[in-house]
């Protein structure tokens, strides 16, 4: 076979053996695209221009609204649609109604939106993707589309529609020639030519007008004007348009001199100002890289509104269609790309060259698709009449097909990249898929699907994502080389690839945490929904109890089981963390979003929080109702049997009432309960059962009336006996109280503070408690009251005689109180000062003793023993000054003591104290010399312990001294340790000896003893050490002298080795020289060893810690070594190595290996014929060539040793020669080496090809076979009949597991493909490959052709079936569920549910309409089924068709039949509800009748004969209700309870309540006249008794001298206050009359002017009680104030009055005397302003009560001259206080200083035992000084 040595491309040929070259790219250092970063940014700047430009635009007409209306926020203003209602109210000049108000909700604002976007529609603009909800949660986009919408219809294209536009003709230019390139390489082409068309509808037609406007015009103001963006950015052709309306209005001259936003703000200001047109940009808008085009079209379209025709001459052009020519200009574009890309897809031209031309396209791509999308909006607004539905949706067929095909061709040039680029190419794709994913499909509605939707979203994101690191270290690590394995890649590709790397890793952060934010806010709302729906359930109008029981168990099972609060809780957090975390993500969020989610947040918390409130509320509705309901039945039922059986008992006797109604208050309270929750029960539940209810209660409520009225009447007598029993409860009560209070006055207390300070608390209690009784005292004199008039005169006077005895001893318990507190208080200081003394006593007491009882026992030495006694018993003469001081206090608390206090207890306690402390000083005494010798033993022990301390630390300086020569240490511890019996051992021995025997405790003995036996072991020790220590000592002395010859030793062995390698002296003397040296020092050295081993031994036998053993190993191991370093400098010297030899060898072994190699390489290089055995054979002599490359490698590291190990004994000239050889080999090896890897890859590539061969082999059997298979089944199904959709559908399966089959298949065809494609980009590949590439593909496309037609063949036939049998089971469905309907039972409760059956059959008869036409359709296409069916297939389909027409028609009847029956029930209906309404109507009137009677003041007899004749009316109603009802029930169809039955349940309700009325109207009026009467009599008694209390109320009150007066005055005028309840009484009798008067009002009015008297009465009485409660008050507080300084004046005379020759010798005592005058001398000024503030409280009583002023103010001075004189008292008496305690002070710190000298000197004593007899005269004169 002949090798293929080349590939024909076009007219290029590619020689397959060379490497393919791709030539650099022309396009290196063009920038990247657009980041989305500042894609976003440049979004949210666009959008906040358009908020601002139609904010103004839509102020601009809201303006002429009236009232006016402006918009602030837009997005916030356009919420509630009223604006935007007005807006287009202005535009169109039509009326549109709308909700309007200030409490508009959002269904009012959805309304109003609904209504605008209504009619928006119906002026033929399509509003895509825009409704209310949007608007109304106020979305930034659709808020701004919908206005542009608006602004697009209602003016520009409005005032354009009549504008000529004359276009040039204009070319169009297309990249598509450009994508593959020419086939010879040339440049690119672009077609020529161009056609006639007109550009753009509105906007090119406000384009055109533009440049119209602004043709010759000055120089300055020449602009080319080409779109609405870049072209405004200078304002010159804003100035251009102001020019052409009036030029003077233009300065040129300041148009040049000013800059871009200057200009732009002078020519805005000049257009609003002379022009009237209004200011809706800014120039910061405009002057930017791209201003918004939207914005500006709105501007300029006001120019045009206003001077569309200014400057204009001629006559206007015709139009033309444009939308055509668009159309059909995208249409080719699109159509010329689809071609290309599909050439590009077919031929596989994914060359990396096409990189660039690809990338132009994509940019075109995306102009093209813009064009697209707005011409698709154009026409879905209505814009573009004149273009199809048909040709927009071919235009979005081909535009998604280039578009898909355009990122198939970006994903195979990046896939297709070199080595792991290919790799990355592909994974990137993969992920700006994912990031470019839709959130959700708009077509799902329910947010927990939406919810799991973006789970699975982000779970594949991160499965995604999480190669992103990986592919990025590939991708950089694959980048720093500009070529890969010979290919060329284009540098843009690689940057925009690096660029897209970067979006990525901003945008998964983005995505992620936008999914996590968007899935938590889907589990949100479905949550919110969720909760709201079952909030809906639980808050309606409630049914009956069982219901209402089934509603909590849902709710239980909802929230507690379920746990719906926690769940929706939780899912809010989850939002708000996730909602936070996607606002900090992303800083470029713009505001409004931000705004948005932020909004969302609060609001959805906010909505949380309320539905979790309610639902929390809804729980506690439930249960109140389900309570109300359980009350409800369980007192109506109860009630019910008991008010039969009480109407039963009226007829019979008082005692059989009385024992039967004797719980009749239970039973009316049952009878109030029941009503409460009936009338709740009406009110919660729904109409149905709250008329029933109502019904129920109104049954019941007569009998109850009757019975309870009755129970009051016969229950009056009972009364009186119960309020005689509460008397005599109070007056029990009350004589208990003051039994308990007069028992804790005279109870007999101890003496002692705690105790009388109790005993004061009780009375004050008690006194508290008084307050409370006399308001008991109060209450049971009103129950006395009330009981006169019932009582009998002798039972009036006993209850008079109790309520004056109990007056009587509850003020007595007043004064007893008042004087125990007074008394208690002035005894409890001189107490406290003797529990104080008493208890310090104790304890210092107890101190003392557990001292002394310790000196038997203690761990304490005896030395600190002894100073803690002598400290604490100093302080035994103040235990004797504090039993003074108590036996002082005591003499006081006697003589204050009350009658009942026992002080013999506490003198007791003084006596018993007074004889412990005298045993104390006793055994005290006992102690103290016995310390004092204790201690001078352990102060001579521890004086010898020093010195033989002192003596051991100098011996273990011996041992341890390291300083001096080993030698010199020698000597020094054989001088030391020579006399060892000088050491102070004995003395040491004799002081512990004699401490044993000392007043010592156990553990200081013990202590001593232990102390004594450590100093002879550690004397022992030392001595032991010391002769160790002399062994080590010889030990290192010899070491020393070891080293010194090893050091000698190693230092001339490296003399002679650096003589050997100089060459200086002769090998021979050098050896002579070595022997003399080493004979003597060698011998010495092993002599010092085996000294050194028997020292050591010694030492370790000893126990010494020096590391012996380990020294003497290492010594012998240094000597071995040196013996052995030593023999081989001798050896050195005595012999030269002989490698001349082998070096020759090993040489002529790599030339042989190098030739061997050159001669395979060279055969692998040629051309390789696709023979196998050649191959094989030539791939195992390389095998053999590498396997021994190692072994070579070897061979020369092995040469090179040997001549550096040479160098140093070889002449210099020997050593070069060898050198060359050794480099000449070594490059030449090295070559051969090189050259090894490509000849390795070139072998590895053709045996790639060969086993591809082999694998490819069976693929191209298993094609042959597969196509061969589909034409012969083909032939078969021709013959064979298809009767049924299953037959049909089994053959499509058929089809089907061919075409998987086929899947299966091609998945392997297309891998042999790929690797092939992936071996021949593979410059070593043999030529022969492409040829068997080349024919797998052709063969593979041959079988999918032929199967897709077999599979649509069969695709068709089976819609055809599917759509038969789907039509034949709605028509077979539709008969099913009608008949039913048609045959069941009519359920009809009320008018409603009538009209539903009637517009149910409408509906019916539209369906069966529609079922007909349908039977139709299926007979019709039954015709092509037929033609595939057999004889029996085709009767099968007429025999069903003919079924379903006879069921059609049977439903038809019956129909009929059924209409006609619903009319006569609803003509039935109608007439007695008619009737129904009548006798409501007549019963009104009636009532109308009655509240005549009841208003007239006419006589009684007459409306009395009226109202009779009023109840015979009514009663004769009755009868004409029950015919009535009798026709309710007759009426066919009904089901009871109907809605007839309720009204006419309401109407007989309203006829029980008339007959009520009137029969009660009947009885008042007969019952009227007794009453006057009754209101006659307490009208008279009530007068007298008012004219008494005036009288006694005028009367002044009499002069007071002290509280106790006004006690008496306050008892008289309670007595009276007491009187005056029979007032009370009589005027609430004439009350009651009254209101059964029947001239009521006047009756109200003597009784209103009788209780003004009364009240006038009774505010006096309160007026009187409040003063004489205000003088006993300031009374009381001024005898108290008064008390409080008398108190404080009598221990002033105390503390002055003392004897000053008579003081206390005790500092405390003195202490506490000053401190009390200070104290005393401090309060002084308080008094004196509370003794003038006794002035102002006697003025203040004067005003409110007389009183003897002029005693009380003349006590008063008297205080006030004491008190002036008491300052002066009291600092005499301080100063001699004072010198007395400064001189027992000044003794006290004497002796204090003293005593520590004493101890100070007695320490240092005992700090040294060095005492020399110089020294004691010295010290004795000091002592005398001190």
């Amino acid at each position: 076979m002949a090798s293929r040595q080349s590939l024909q491309v076009g007219d290029e040929e590619i020689d397959l053996r060379l490497p393919r070259r791709k030539q650099p790219s022309t396009t290196l250092g063009r920038s990247s695209y657009n980041f989305p970063k500042a894609v976003k940014e440049l979004q949210y700047e666009q959008t906040s221009v358009q908020k601002r430009t139609f904010t103004r635009w839509m102020n601009a007409y809201l303006s002429k609204w009236r009232p006016p209306m402006e918009v602030d926020n837009l997005f916030e203003d356009m919420k509630d649609g009223t604006k935007l209602l007005a807006l287009l109210q202005l535009l169109s000049g039509e009326r549109l109604p709308g909700e309007s108000g200030r409490n508009l909700k959002r269904i009012h604002y959805l309304s109003n939106i609904q209504t605008a976007l209504k009619f928006l529609e119906s002026k033929k603009i399509k509003l895509v993707n825009i409704n209310a909800t949007d608007i109304v949660d106020g979305k930034p986009a659709i808020v701004l589309g919908l206005l542009w919408t608006i602004i697009l219809f209602f003016q520009i294209e409005e005032i354009t529609s009549n504008l000529s536009l004359t276009s040039e003709l204009s070319g169009s230019t297309s990249s598509l020639d450009s994508l593959v390139g020419n086939d010879d390489g040339s440049p690119p082409k672009r077609k020529k030519g161009a056609k006639a068309k007109w550009q753009g509808a509105a906007k090119k037609a406000l384009l055109q007008w533009v440049k119209k406007k602004t043709k010759n015009k000055p120089p300055e103001l020449q602009v080319s004007i080409r779109d609405f963006g870049p072209s405004w950015r200078d304002g010159r052709a804003f100035y251009g348009l102001i020019h052409t309306i009036n030029p003077e209005l233009v300065d040129i001259e300041s148009i040049k001199r000013a800059t871009n936003r200057q200009n732009l703000a002078s020519a805005f200001d000049t257009a609003q100002k002379h022009l009237g047109i209004p200011r809706l940009l800014d120039p910061e808008d405009v002057d930017v890289e791209r201003p918004d085009e939207k914005s500006i079209m709105t501007y300029v379209a006001q120019f045009v509104k206003q001077y569309g025709t200014a400057g204009e001459e001629g006559q206007e052009t015709p139009q033309v269609d444009e939308d055509v020519i668009q159309y059909e200009d995208v249409m080719s574009w699109l159509a010329e790309a689809d071609a290309t890309l599909n050439d590009v897809h077919k031929h596989y031209k994914y060359r990396q060259q096409d990189y660039l031309n690809q990338k132009d396209f994509r940019t075109e791509c995306e102009q093209k698709f813009n064009q697209v999308k707005l011409l698709r909006d154009k026409w879905a607004s209505g814009a573009a009449p004149s273009l199809d539905e048909q040709q927009m949706q071919s235009m979005d067929d081909i535009s998604e097909r280039v578009d898909t095909s355009t990122k198939k061709w970006h994903r195979e040039l990046d896939s297709r990249l070199p080595g792991q680029l290919g790799e990355v190419g592909r994974w990137l794709h993969q992920a700006e898929d994912v990031i470019n994913q839709e959130e959700h499909n708009d077509d799902i509605s329910d947010d927990e699907t939406i919810a799991n939707e973006i789970k699975k979203q982000l779970d594949e994101h991160r499965s995604i994502f999480k190669d992103m690191n990986g592919m990025l270290q590939i991708f950089q690590k694959q980048r720093r080389a500009h070529r890969f394995s010979g290919h060329s890649i284009p540098l843009e590709q690689l940057e925009e690839m690096s660029d897209r790397f970067a979006a990525l890793t901003t945008a998964s952060t983005h995505q992620i945490s936008r999914l996590e934010f968007a899935e938590s806010k889907h589990r949100l709302l479905s949550q919110l929904m969720h909760a709201e729906d079952k909030l809906a359930t639980w808050t309606v109008k409630y049914g009956d109890r069982t219901s209402v029981e089934d509603l909590l168990q849902d709710y239980k099972e909802a929230v507690i089981k379920e746990k719906l609060i926690s769940k929706l809780e939780q899912v809010t957090s989850s939002v708000c963390k996730r909602g936070d975390s996607h606002l900090l993500s992303d800083e470029s969020m713009p505001s409004t979003e931000r705004e948005s989610v932020r909004k969302f947040l609060s609001d959805k918390e906010e909505q949380a929080k309320a539905v979790c409130a309610e639902i929390i509320d809804a729980q506690d509705t439930l249960e109140e109702v389900l309570e109300n309901w359980k009350k409800y039945e369980e007192c109506s039922q109860n009630l019910c049997s008991w008010l039969e059986e009480a109407e039963e008992v009226l007829d019979g006797n008082d005692d059989e009432k009385r024992d039967f109604f004797k719980d009749w208050q239970r039973w009316h309270s049952m009878y109030k309960k029941m009503n409460q929750s009936g009338q709740f029960l009406i009110e919660a539940c729904n109409d149905v059962t709250a008329d029933a209810v109502d019904q129920h209660l109104t049954k019941l409520g007569e009998p109850a009336r009757r019975v309870f009225s009755a129970c009051q009447e016969l229950m009056k007598a009972d009364e009186v006996a119960r309020r005689r029993n509460e008397f005599q409860a109070g007056v029990d009560a009350l004589v208990e109280w003051l039994n308990k209070a007069e028992g804790a006055v005279s109870e007999t207390i101890p003496v002692n503070y705690e105790a009388v300070k109790e005993h004061m608390q009780s009375l004050e209690d008690i006194g508290e408690e008084a307050n409370n009784v006399e308001e008991q005292f109060k209450e049971v004199s009103k129950i006395a009251q009330n009981l006169v008039k019932d009582s009998p005169q002798h039972e009036v006077a006993n209850m008079v005689n109790a309520m004056t005895a109990i007056k009587d001893r509850l003020v007595q318990v007043r004064k007893s109180v008042t004087d125990g507190v007074t008394s208690s208080a002035d005894m409890l200081e001189p107490l406290q000062g003797v529990d104080g003394d008493l208890e310090s006593l104790n304890d210092w007491l107890e101190d003392a003793d557990r001292m002394l009882t310790s000196y038997e026992h203690s761990d304490t030495d005896v030395e600190t023993q002894y100073q803690a006694h002598q400290k604490f018993f100093v302080t035994a003469n103040q235990q004797q000054e504090k039993l003074g001081r108590i036996s002082h206090n005591l003499q006081r608390i006697s003589e204050i003591a009350l009658p009942g206090m026992a002080v013999g207890d506490i003198q007791e306690k003084i006596t018993e104290s007074t004889a412990r402390l005298q045993m104390c000083a006793e055994q005290a005494s006992e102690w103290k010399p016995k310390l004092k010798s204790g201690t001078e033993a352990l102060r001579r022990f521890r004086a010898t312990l020093g010195a033989m301390q002192r003596w051991v630390d100098q011996s273990e300086q011996v041992l341890n001294t390291n300083a001096p020569p080993v030698r010199e240490r020698v000597s020094i511890h054989q001088d030391f340790f020579t006399n060892v019996e000088r050491t102070p051992l004995s003395a040491f021995l004799d002081a512990s000896a004699q401490l044993r025997g000392a007043q010592t405790s156990e553990t200081e003995r013990r202590s001593v003893y232990n102390t004594t036996n450590q100093m002879q072991q550690k004397y022992q020790s030392i001595l032991k050490n010391a002769s160790s220590k002399l062994q080590q000592l010889k030990y290192m002395e010899a070491a020393e002298e070891y080293r010194a010859l090893l050091d000698g030793s190693r230092q001339r062995l490296l003399a002679e080795e650096a003589q050997f390698l100089e060459k200086v002296v002769p090998p021979n003397e050098l050896i002579q020289q070595h022997k003399e040296f080493f004979q003597e020092p060698l011998d010495r050295m092993c002599e010092l060893i085996h000294m050194m081993e028997e020292l050591g031994n010694q030492i370790e036998e000893a126990g010494g810690s020096l590391p012996v053993t380990e020294n003497i190993v290492t010594n012998r191991e240094e000597y071995e070594g040196l013996l052995a370093a030593e023999e081989r400098t001798h050896s050195k010297l005595t012999q030269v190595p002989e490698k001349k030899s082998e070096f020759d060898k090993v040489l002529d072994k790599i030339k042989s290996w190098v030739k061997k190699a050159e001669e395979v390489m060279e055969t692998v290089h040629k051309p390789i014929e696709p023979d196998p055995a050649a191959f094989k054979n030539l791939a195992d002599k390389f095998a053999s060539v590498v396997e021994s490359k190692d072994h070579h490698l070897d061979s020369l590291e092995h040469l090179s040793e040997t001549v550096t190990s040479l160098a140093p004994y070889l002449p210099q000239e020997e050593i070069t020669s060898m050198q060359e050889s050794v480099l000449t080999w070594t490059a030449s090896s090295k070559s051969v080496l090189n050259a090894l890897d490509v000849t390795d890859r070139r072998l590895q590539a053709t045996d790639k090809c060969f086993k591809f061969r082999e694998d490819t082999q069976e693929t191209h059997d298993l094609l042959n076979e597969e196509l061969q298979a589909i034409a012969n089944v083909q032939e078969a199904e021709t013959t064979s009949p298809i009767n049924g959709l299953d037959e049909a559908k089994l053959a499509l399966a058929t089809c089907q597991a061919t075409m998987n089959g086929l899947e299966s298949l091609s998945q392997r065809v297309f891998m042999d493909i790929e690797a092939g494609k992936e071996l021949h980009a593979d410059e070593q590949v043999p030529a022969f490959l492409y040829t068997d590439v080349s024919h797998l593909e052709k063969q593979w496309n041959n079988l999918r052709a032929a199967a897709d037609h077999r599979f649509e063949k069969h695709k068709t036939l089976v819609d055809a079936w599917e759509q038969h049998e789907s039509l034949c089971e709605d028509v077979a469905d539709f008969i099913t569920q009608t008949l039913p309907i048609l045959e069941a039972k009519l359920r009809l409760s009320n008018l409603n549910s009538i009209n539903q059956e009637v517009s149910s059959k409408a509906e019916l008869n539209n369906l069966l309409d529609q079922a007909m036409e349908t039977l139709e359709s299926i007979e019709a296409g039954s015709d092509a089924l037929m033609k595939r069916a057999s004889d029996s297939g085709k009767k099968k389909i007429k025999k069903k068709i003919d079924d379903l027409g006879g069921g059609l028609a049977e439903v038809s009847d019956k129909l009929k039949s059924f209409s006609t029956k619903l009319d006569k029930i609803k003509e039935e209906w109608t007439d007695c509800d008619a009737e129904m309404t009548s006798i409501g109507q007549w019963l009104q009137d009636v009532q109308d009748q009655v509240t005549e009677i009841e208003k007239s003041d006419d006589n009684a007899e007459i409306q009395f004969h009226r109202a009779r004749e009023i109840s015979g009316a009514v009663l004769g109603k009755q009868a004409e209700l029950a015919v009535l009802e009798q026709r309710c029930v007759e009426i066919e169809g009904l089901e009871n309870p109907t809605t007839l039955d309720a009204k006419l349940a309401t109407v007989r309700g309203k006829w029980k309540q008339v007959n009520s009325r009137v029969e009660a109207l009947v009885v008042g009026l007969g019952e009227n006249l007794s009453h006057q009467e009754k209101f006659d009599s307490a009208k008279l008694h009530v007068e007298s008794c008012l004219s008494d209390a005036e009288l006694e109320l005028s009367t002044p009150l009499e002069a007071c001298s002290n509280s106790d007066d006004i006690l008496a005055r306050k008892e008289e005028h309670m007595k009276f206050s007491h009187g005056l309840e029979q007032i009370r009484l009589g005027l609430t009798t004439m009350q009651s009359e009254a209101k059964l008067l029947k001239d009521v009002k006047t009756g109200q009015n003597i009784n209103k002017d009788l209780q003004n008297r009364y009240n006038d009465v009774m505010r006096d009485v309160k007026a009187r009680n409040k003063l004489l409660d205000n003088a006993l008050n300031h009374w009381q507080r001024y005898e108290r104030d008064a008390n409080h300084v008398r108190q404080f004046i009598d221990k002033c005379e105390k503390l002055v009055s003392e004897d000053g020759g008579a003081l206390p010798g005790d500092q405390q005592k003195l202490r506490n005397e000053l401190d009390n005058a200070e104290k005393l001398s401090s309060e002084v000024p308080a008094f004196q302003e509370a003794a003038k503030a006794l002035k102002s409280q006697v003025e203040e009583l004067d005003q409110i009560i007389s009183v003897d002023s002029d005693l009380l103010l003349s006590q008063i001075n008297a205080m006030e001259l004491l008190l002036d004189d008491f300052p002066r008292l009291i600092s005499d008496r301080q100063r001699i206080v004072a010198a007395a305690l400064g001189s027992h002070v000044q003794y006290e710190d004497t002796v204090e200083r003293f005593t520590s000298w004493l101890l100070a000197f007695e320490k240092s004593l005992r700090a040294t035992t060095d005492v020399y007899l110089d020294d004691v005269s010295k010290a004795v004169n000091v002592i005398k000084v001190r």
